[in-house]
């Protein structure tokens, strides 16, 4: 993930493990070089999840640079998933450089 340093969107993995311990020693065991957000002592039930629309654990979501969620998809579904970055990041660097 580091050649998508700087660049016009945001990675989040969505954990809503109810013990903030355990999701640290998941998102170092699992070895991820994006930020992860727990969703605290509610977890799924809490207002991140629903506001955004997560069902499924553990959630990746792609924000761009105008806070709009481009694409979420499980964690299990990353590796197709990450290569649908590039298209997408395409557009929002055209759109940058039209502002």
């Amino acid at each position: 993930m580091e050649n998508y340093k700087n660049k016009p969107f945001v990675l989040l993995s969505v954990n809503s493990d109810s013990d903030l311990e355990l999701a640290r020693s998941v998102h170092a065991k699992e070895g991820l070089s994006w930020r992860t957000f727990w969703c605290g002592a509610m977890g799924a039930r809490g207002p991140i999840p629903k506001t955004w629309g997560i069902r499924s654990w553990p959630t990746m979501v792609l924000i761009d640079d105008q806070g709009i969620i481009r694409k979420r998809t499980t964690l299990l579904e990353a590796d197709a998933w990450i290569r649908e970055i590039d298209p997408l990041l395409a557009i929002l660097e055209k759109r940058r450089q039209t502002r």
